[in-house]
């Protein structure tokens, strides 16, 4: 396929990453057409559905993956107020070389890097999630999974006033980022009886909340284990299996435990602003995150290398400049 017209990226079966040519649609009267110069990949969320182990309803193959993107505003609809054509502007964008975006779900690029403007939606399902557990001064505090959502919920609940947080992660790469970005303890391996007998010993009546972002039964399981009663469970994978999620519930109502599951949704515009402001006053770091930018083309091999070496790719971006 020639990549040089407005191709956009699809998942057309698990396993698989294609292109398939966009036909041109007018613009709409409130949208900008915008010339896509980075987007970033959902590895959370794009990558069940590469492998084929989506629990979503809503996964329907071939699959359009989205996630947020930054570009130049090359036209704008007739009533469009905010913008003008040359403006640089982030939002919800698919990964596509062309694309028009809606007027009130951009935001115009003015003093934060391109390539962190893509970390918007990361930072507010991260955000939703401390949200949810309720994280306040002084509390002891336990995240699974150190991918970019679990990375960037780290430093959301030190800003909250967590006392003490402790990263866990089977990558050694993304443990050691962790602790760059403030992670007080970190464990390299399974929530072993032993691991688990050190966190009791150090915080005897249990730690007040656990957010889980790793997706894993195993690893949901295994996080109710060091909750104080009246603490707090936010689950925030997306590949939980059903009977999972009932046995954890269950063991929760029993040990006076808070669930809550954090499914994905659309951040709202306070969220957003939130997000958008910890990163451009530099609260919420994001650099050590970026790994990998792949070539818009190479978005197959990019998908294949995350899922084969995940140690070495954390939050990859795609970059539309050679096209």
């Amino acid at each position: 396929m020639n990549l040089s017209k407005n191709c956009e990226l699809i998942i057309p079966s698990p396993g698989e990453v294609d292109f398939h040519e966009v036909e041109e649609t007018p613009l709409s009267p409130y949208s900008l057409l915008v010339r896509t110069h980075l987007s970033g990949i959902r590895h959370g969320e794009d990558l069940p559905i590469f492998e084929g182990k989506s629990q979503s309803s809503i996964v329907r193959y071939p699959w359009v993956p989205q996630g947020w993107g930054v570009g130049e505003v090359v036209k704008v609809g007739n009533r469009v107020m905010r913008f003008a054509e040359g403006d640089w502007i982030f939002g919800p964008m698919r990964h596509r070389r062309m694309q028009a975006v809606e007027e009130k779900r951009a935001y115009l690029l003015e003093w934060i890097k391109k390539e962190f403007s893509v970390f918007t939606d990361p930072g507010v399902a991260a955000l939703q999630c401390v949200h949810e557990a309720q994280i306040r001064y002084g509390d002891v505090t336990v995240f699974f999974g150190m991918g970019t959502v679990g990375l960037m919920a780290v430093q959301f609940a030190l800003l909250s006033g967590a006392q003490t947080v402790i990263a866990v992660d089977p990558l050694p790469s993304r443990l050691q980022v962790a602790q760059r970005l403030g992670a007080h303890r970190t464990v390299a391996d399974e929530w072993s009886p032993e691991i688990l007998s050190r966190v009791e010993t150090a915080h005897p009546d249990g730690v007040d909340a656990v957010i889980e972002l790793s997706g894993t039964d195993a690893a949901l399981r295994r996080a109710t284990q060091p909750i104080r009663p009246g603490g707090a469970l936010v689950a925030g994978g997306s590949r939980y299996g059903i009977q999972s999620l009932r046995a954890v519930r269950e063991h929760c109502d029993r040990s006076g435990i808070r669930f809550r599951l954090s499914a994905p949704r659309e951040g709202t515009s306070r969220e957003e602003a939130v997000v958008i402001k910890s990163l451009n006053e530099k609260k919420v770091i994001v650099w050590p995150i970026i790994t990998d930018t792949i070539p818009f083309e190479s978005a197959s091999k990019a998908y294949q290398e995350i899922q084969s070496d995940p140690d070495h790719h954390i939050k990859v971006l795609l970059s539309y400049s050679s096209i």
